[in-house]
């Protein structure tokens, strides 16, 4: 598990998020990292609030995309905690759309 502590919000980043971290190419670490950084700062004014959806349980988390790196990661934010559940970096269906 990846933990980071930041001036306003903790950030755990989850087993599986942590090892898409990990997988990602050396082009695009630092566009994700400066994103935690922001996460870490205001994490409750930035992200696209989802919904769940077929198989999905998204209720009460957020995503932010990071168009760019062509990446997009959902993350939860309870008290001063955010939680990265995923880091996706590539459409996985058709139409561009990602799955979670």
């Amino acid at each position: 598990m990846w933990h980071y502590l930041s001036e306003r919000f903790e950030i755990i980043m989850d087993p599986d998020a942590a090892k898409e971290h990990q997988k990602l190419d050396n082009s695009v670490i630092s566009i994700v990292d400066k994103a935690l950084s922001r996460l870490g700062k205001r994490a409750d004014g930035i992200g696209k609030p989802l919904r769940n959806q077929a198989n999905s349980k998204l209720a009460g988390c957020k995503e932010i995309k990071l168009r760019e790196a062509g990446i997009r990661m959902a993350f939860k934010v309870t008290n001063q905690v955010v939680r990265v559940l995923r880091v996706v970096c590539e459409p996985a269906g058709p139409g561009g759309s990602f799955e979670y």
